[in-house]
């Protein structure tokens, strides 16, 4: 038998891990069940609760010294601007109804092409790096 154990370390260890996983649940069981310990527990969510606000307070007062919005005034501009692009969102749509919906062109830096209008030919990025020193 004693072989056995120098032959398996691992068993060993995980014997005695499991030995004082038992004792201390048993051990902070017992400890949580008293009176001084929801005290303690008490005291400490309270202490964090008044520390949450004091910061915010802070922040608040510091915030407000560097001419800077708030964390509530942010989030009330955000609402106050969703609300002002739904009502142009909506007037948009009443205005031009299905004309803007009609129209599918997509959106970019381009004009759309002219019919008949020939396509400009690229400009090559030597000829554009002469073209710029030239205008300084």
């Amino acid at each position: 038998m004693n072989d056995r154990k120098l032959q398996d370390p691992m068993e060993f260890f995980r014997n005695m891990l499991t030995n004082f996983q038992e004792s201390g649940n048993t051990i902070l069981g017992q400890t949580m069940r008293t009176e001084e310990f929801t005290r303690l527990l008490q005291g400490a969510w309270q202490l964090s609760a008044f520390s949450e606000k004091a910061v915010g307070a802070v922040m608040e007062q510091c915030l407000a010294q560097m001419h800077l919005p708030s964390r509530a005034e942010v989030a009330e501009l955000g609402a106050r601007l969703q609300r002002i692009e739904d009502m142009l969102n909506q007037l948009v749509s009443e205005r031009f109804g299905a004309r803007a919906r009609r129209t599918g062109l997509p959106r970019t830096r381009r004009p759309p092409p002219v019919a008949g209008a020939e396509r400009p030919k690229p400009v090559a990025k030597k000829a554009r790096r002469r073209a710029r020193r030239a205008a300084r």
